[in-house]
């Protein structure tokens, strides 16, 4: 059988609970469009391992900097909570 990699912002719906605790949180339909196609996967026999870059700005969370734990499918990039510039670049490096 073959693995699926998915790389995207999708992330656990715990995960998800757990950090965005504001009013204002990241795109919610793409979080919806991304578990659909992970699920559809998944049912049709496909072992998928998700990487995914966790939605951050400063105004749906107040953190800086976390190392994330991984969870079952979910491999997570750390979040960086700075300039653009800087965060786009940890990314591609941490992927």
């Amino acid at each position: 059988m073959r693995k699926v990699f998915f790389i995207s912002n999708l992330i656990d719906e715990s995960l998800y609970k757990r950090l965005y605790i504001k009013e204002k949180k990241p795109g919610q339909q793409i979080q919806k469009f991304n578990r659909l196609i992970v699920e559809g996967i998944s049912k049709n026999g496909r072992d998928i391992q998700c990487f995914s870059v966790i939605p951050s700005s400063k105004d749906i969370l107040d953190i800086t900097f976390k190392k994330v734990k991984d969870e079952g499918i979910f491999h997570y990039t750390s979040i960086l909570n700075v300039s653009p510039i800087i965060k786009c670049s940890f990314h591609f490096i941490n992927a």
